[in-house]
């Protein structure tokens, strides 16, 4: 047989030819095409593999080769993309998050962060004594960039960790993004924008700590 694609024998999910001696395949994942070695002489090893691609693919788990090769650096440089393209003002706080957990997962493959070392690294960040709202944005920063990749189809689906950020002892609750709050901003009378916007970057209580400051407290 041939030692190109030329006389590839077409299969319902992709094709088999030889190479040599040694069988491969190639089939199609979301537009791009992918191609493995049987590392077999035998065309019933070729058949497996395909089918095996085929499983995989149907049921949400198949780990195309390309995506072995994704580091957390690729990961990293996908959401530092996201920000700039979106011109989130942001971006200083997603880097002290990503210098964070690159000192844990500088050498890894996107595959090897797996749900147990994402724990891993939220417990020694703690032990560490990084407080739970600091270790919230940088797994919340990991989970983004997890979801960036799966949307680019650089992963599958699968290869998603779970990830978690439980809220914090003594928490605030009601804020938002900068562009919620400014559409917000907009709707209020003019005397009620100057206290909204110290509140919002300073992060106290308008009734309790904004309202109450006096001339005499500056």
């Amino acid at each position: 047989m041939s030692t190109d694609t030329s006389n590839a024998e077409r299969r319902e999910f992709g094709f088999l030819w030889q190479r040599g001696r040694i069988w491969w395949v190639r089939y199609r994942v979301n537009g791009k095409e992918h191609r493995e070695s049987s590392a077999s002489t035998s065309r019933r090893e070729a058949e497996k593999i395909l089918a095996k691609r085929q499983a995989e693919l149907s049921v949400g788990i198949l780990t195309a080769p390309d995506a072995k090769r994704v580091t957390f650096t690729d990961l990293a440089d996908m959401i530092r993309d996201d920000y700039r393209v979106r011109d989130r003002r942001s971006l200083d706080r997603l880097e002290l998050s990503l210098a964070h957990l690159e000192e844990f997962f500088r050498s890894c493959r996107a595959l090897s962060i797996t749900t147990d070392r994402v724990t891993a690294y939220e417990r020694e960040r703690l032990e560490a004594g990084a407080a739970r709202s600091t270790v919230n944005a940088e797994l919340a920063a990991l989970r983004r960039a997890f979801a960036l990749a799966v949307k680019a189809r650089r992963l599958p689906l699968s290869a998603k960790p779970s990830i978690s950020t439980p809220t914090p002892r003594n928490a605030r609750s009601g804020f938002f993004e900068e562009p919620d709050f400014r559409a917000i901003l907009a709707e209020r009378p003019e005397p009620l924008r100057a206290p909204m916007r110290f509140a919002y970057f300073t992060g106290w209580r308008i009734v309790s700590e904004v309202l109450a400051l006096t001339w005499a407290s500056s």
